[in-house]
Order: C-alpha cells, then structure tokens, then sequence
C-alpha cells in the first residue's frame, strides 16, 4: 500500500509517498506564494494541486496534516472560507481548556458572515 501523507503548515505545504513499511517514494514541498498579505484558504488548495501534479501517484491512501489550532470555516456546499490561523492575534486563550474553542470564537465576533455561513469548522 501506498499512502499521500499531505501536511498543510503556515508557509508551505508538503506532501510525501510513503509505504507501509516507511519508505518515502517522493516528497515534495510547495510554498505559499503570499508576499506581502496573509495566507488565504485558496493557497493551500493551489499547493496541493501542484504537490498532486509533481508527485504523480495514485495512492491507496490519503492523510492530511495541519498546524493547529488554525480553523477552517467550510460551507454547507463545501466552499472553504477564510481561516483563522493559529497566530491570529484576534484569539486570547482566556479560561478555556480547549485549543480549538478560543477561536471559533473569535471567528463567530469577529467574522460574523462568515460564521454565519459555516456548516462546518475544520
């Protein structure tokens, strides 16, 4: 079995074939290209496109990766939204015990639209 192993990090994203056994088959890494605003969910969707092209297999497998806590806000017809990352600046941690709850509050005070039109938080 082969599986695409797929990590959606701050700056880059990097993808790798790896068998079951732990051999790496290829690997690749994509960089956002930003310069000079903020990562949008469309960056990383461009990325692994490209990843997907260069790596050119058809795995048995795929697992996805991410640096969390970032939030991913995602309509009930799949659209993804604009993020909100694990660095923003909007999030205070307050009392919470959860990693993830500080910023889909954040999110539902700050970004109310797009709050409104989540189905999901990934």
């Amino acid at each position: 079995m082969k599986f695409l192993c797929i990590d959606i990090g701050t700056s880059s994203l990097k993808a790798a074939v790896i068998d079951e056994g732990g051999f790496e088959h290829s690997f690749v890494r994509v960089p956002y290209l930003v310069r000079g605003r903020p990562v949008l969910s469309y960056d990383w969707e461009k990325a692994l496109m490209q990843a997907v092209k260069i790596i050119d297999t058809v795995p048995d497998a795929i697992c996805i990766s991410g640096n969390g806590p970032t939030l991913v806000p995602v309509t009930k017809v799949g659209e993804s939204l604009s993020p909100i990352h694990w660095y923003d600046k909007r999030v205070r941690g307050g009392t919470s015990t959860s990693l993830f709850l500080p910023y889909a509050k954040a999110l539902a005070l700050t970004e109310t639209h797009n709050y409104a039109a989540a189905q999901y938080l990934f």
